[in-house]
């Protein structure tokens, strides 16, 4: 009787935790809540508060209109990952998202994939910048506990050894619109509402 009355609490407890995790799934339009924040320029460029949790962006690129993002890196020792993707989607085989990453001091990053900076991307005064675009698809999708799916790593780099200060990335496509995500950070956690909420999200798409 005992074992019987504790596998129903169990149970309760479990619907309980997957219903709240259901009301609490975070916005489909963005990563950890990330939106359309209007960061079209340098002014207005989306901020990272935690560069230590992987948080991240999707949505869409036009051609020759790039977003920007901005960090801030404390110390030298300080490790943040950057990373891109592009979707899957065979209507976009033509689209080859790059990034510009910019920072004071010279940018500690291998010129692999390096191609000039496009004259439409903002980088600020004195700053040093590297552009890359890759593009070939990696041939390896990724897996979330949080939405998207269905994407493709193009690009990665590691900053490590950085000098302290303000950083900024702008991606964008210089030819064709397509799907993108981008991430940045070292750690990839999440909480168990997000974790809850992610096959929910693999079903709908």
């Amino acid at each position: 009787m005992a074992v019987g009355v504790v596998r129903f609490l169990v149970v309760v407890a479990l619907l309980v935790s997957v219903s709240k995790a259901m009301l609490w799934m975070p916005p489909r339009n963005g990563m950890d809540g990330f939106a359309d924040l209007g960061n079209i320029n340098l002014n207005n460029s989306s901020s990272w508060e935690d560069v230590n949790r992987v948080t991240g962006q999707y949505g869409k690129l036009e051609p020759q209109e790039p977003l920007y993002f901005d960090f801030y890196i404390n110390s030298p020792s300080q490790k943040v990952i950057i990373k891109l993707y592009k979707a899957s989607n065979p209507d976009e085989e033509g689209f080859a998202p790059g990034m510009t990453i910019m920072g004071p001091g010279t940018l500690p990053l291998d010129t692999f994939f390096k191609v000039a900076t496009p004259n439409y991307v903002e980088v600020p005064l004195g700053y040093d910048d590297l552009t890359r675009i890759n593009r070939e698809d990696s041939g390896v999708g990724i897996f979330n506990a949080l939405p998207p799916y269905g994407y493709y790593e193009v690009d990665a780099v590691s900053l490590f050894n950085a000098q302290p200060g303000t950083y900024f990335v702008a991606v964008f496509s210089s030819d064709n619109p397509g799907s993108y995500a981008f991430s940045l950070g070292e750690i990839e956690w999440f909480f168990f509402s997000e974790f809850m909420a992610g096959p929910i999200y693999a079903i709908e798409a």
